[in-house]
């Protein structure tokens, strides 16, 4: 196997190859290829992989190789890289940290990473744990549907929103941030997440993107490495997934028992770090019931403490029956198989009272102290 004992550890932001690995992505259309081959581009950072597989057979080789090795991190031979891909990019791929040989088979992989794109902006994420390709020592770097859902707001929003310095926090490979500096919003951004992993990727992906003077990347917990500052703009896709007490969750997706207790002190320290003119923008998900998710209680009572208004945008809302279920593949399909343990969220779902799975939009500003909600959920 790779002598990698974090296939992160290696990458390089400073290396004088990333320039031609950007230039190399836009010239084999590496973005435009999904956008015109996949019908679950906007929804999903990963396609399915026996339906990609099968495009790919007709796809021109340098396009299939660079899909095969960097998005569905597959291992290719040193031959395949130098016939398909080419000897510079593939030096290229090696300086950078990106991918590495196996000392046993001789075939070069990422390592369990996958560099994913949308829109024009590239990010080196965790592979799909639902590929074979996927390392539990490399999984830290979360890249999800949310992902996007945040990511795709404040693109719609980015001509209205306000001015100044950006402040990413959960980051994770700094999708939100890096997606407005790729949009030419003004003002430089801050990512904070407390994955030394995940901040060794949105560092690598600031510069891959051109973007590392602008975007500097520090691991700590939420408001700690800014103490003391402000921004005109907060963005948040913190873990959100409810876990019951004594059961183990990857850290990028672990809300505690109620699911909030990342957001929850996000949510109270916004009044010390949004500038007077500010906004913040959260994607969430929790559990609750008909009138809304269960934080709405909280938030009630955070906007009149601190004077904030809270504007809450129901854009999905589902049976707690369903979001069992979810959970339920979720733990099956875990190596060996969790499923026994669905029993604990059940309970926690009874013991809390929960009726509907929510997945939210969350904007605050300074204001009157007002709370908002209207939904987009059928």
């Amino acid at each position: 196997m790779t002598s990698w004992p974090d296939p992160w550890s290696d990458l390089s932001p400073e290396s004088g190859a990333i320039a031609h690995l950007r230039d190399w992505l836009e010239w084999i259309g590496y973005d435009q290829f999904q956008q015109q081959a996949r019908q679950d581009y906007f929804s999903s950072p990963f396609p399915d992989r026996e339906t990609f597989l099968r495009r790919l057979a007709v796809a021109p080789a340098p396009l299939a190789a660079a899909m095969r090795l960097l998005l569905l991190a597959e291992p290719l031979s040193a031959p395949e890289i130098v016939r398909d891909i080419g000897l510079e990019t593939a030096e290229a791929l090696i300086e950078s940290g990106v991918i590495a040989e196996d000392s046993d088979s001789g075939a070069f992989s990422t390592g369990g990473k996958s560099l994913v794109s949308w829109l024009g902006v590239w990010l080196l994420v965790s592979a799909n744990p639902r590929y074979p390709s996927f390392r539990q020592e490399a999984g830290e770097v979360y890249m999800g549907p949310d992902s996007l859902t945040l990511a795709a707001e404040l693109a719609r929003s980015v001509g209205s929103l306000p001015v100044g310095d950006g402040l990413d926090l959960c980051a994770g490979s700094g999708i939100a941030g890096l997606s407005m500096l790729a949009r030419g919003r003004a003002g430089n951004w801050v990512g904070v997440d407390r994955s030394l992993q995940a901040v060794r990727a949105s560092r690598f992906n600031a510069a891959l993107n051109g973007s590392a003077p602008r975007y500097s990347s520090n691991p700590g917990n939420l408001y700690e490495p800014v103490r003391g500052r402000q921004f005109s703009l907060i963005v948040c896709n913190p873990p959100f997934i409810p876990v019951p007490d004594g059961h183990a969750f990857p850290v990028y997706g672990d809300g505690g028992e109620d699911g909030a207790s990342i957001l929850r002190p996000v949510i109270l320290g916004l009044s010390d770090h949004l500038a007077p003119d500010g906004q913040a923008i959260i994607y969430a998900e929790g559990i609750g019931d008909a009138t809304g998710p269960f934080i709405r209680d909280e938030l009630v009572s955070a906007a009149g403490r601190f004077g904030l208004d809270f504007s809450l945008r129901v854009v999905s809302s589902v049976p707690g029956s369903t979001a069992l279920y979810t959970l339920g593949q979720m733990l099956s399909g875990a190596s060996p198989s969790r499923l026994d343990e669905l029993e604990a969220w059940k309970s926690l779902f009874e013991r809390t009272r929960t009726s509907r799975y929510v997945k939210y939009l969350l904007k605050a500003t300074h204001g009157a102290g007002k709370f908002e909600i209207t939904t987009l959920a059928i």
